[in-house]
């Protein structure tokens, strides 16, 4: 018979979702990335969600989840996984992407970008999601590496305007450098410089795909 303990562990593996019925982030844990060739994974994370839940309200916003959570659910259906990831926020989604190059992993990803924001949310707003790639073996030799990554690359993404992909690279990381330094010049500046500020949006705001 199986102790407490490893039906405990089991049913948090299997443990779904309420609001939008994928398997949440513990499934994570059953993925062997040295048993494909490649594997890209994917980290989603809805832009504005705060500034959702307090202009449209918290059912606006899991509606706006719940859209992005049904849009990705294709592809599980191409043999793929889609996790929900509750972190502190909650507006997280991982898809690992099994036998998916980089380049392809960003074609698709791109796909399901301009999907995820094509229709409005009852009508009231639309929904764009900031997205970070990173992919096994080419950037990393192990899961928490990959995804230590592709979360980093996420983070790019919002850093440079949102509502756009990242795919990691060393280069990025040389540029998120230069960013967080403009970013800190910014924030100890005294209000109203609008020049320096002006210059940060025009820096931050034009968006590339970080493919070497």
């Amino acid at each position: 018979y199986a102790s407490l303990e490893e039906t405990k562990e089991e049913e948090n593996k299997n443990k779904v979702d309420d609001l939008t019925q994928l398997f949440e982030r513990n499934k994570l844990n059953e993925v062997n990335l040295s048993e494909y060739t490649t594997v890209s994974m994917v980290f989603f994370d809805l832009d504005n969600l705060k500034m959702i839940n307090d202009t449209h309200g918290h059912e606006m916003g899991d509606k706006a989840l719940k859209h992005i959570a049904s849009n990705l659910k294709e592809l599980e259906n191409k043999g793929h996984l889609v996790l929900r990831n509750h972190g502190a926020r909650g507006d997280e989604f991982i898809a690992i992407l099994f036998e998916t190059k980089k380049e392809e992993a960003c074609r698709l990803t791109e796909e399901y970008r301009n999907k995820i924001k094509k229709d409005k949310i009852d009508g009231l707003f639309n929904v764009t999601v900031s997205i970070g790639i990173a992919t096994y073996p080419d950037d990393g030799k192990d899961k928490e590496e990959i995804i230590k990554k592709a979360d980093e690359a996420m983070y790019f993404s919002k850093n440079r305007g949102k509502d756009c992909i990242t795919c990691y690279s060393e280069n990025m990381k040389k540029e998120m450098e230069v960013i967080n330094f403009r970013f800190e010049e910014i924030a100890n500046i005294k209000k109203g410089s609008k020049i320096i500020v002006k210059s940060w949006r025009n820096y931050g705001g034009k968006i590339t795909n970080n493919l070497e």
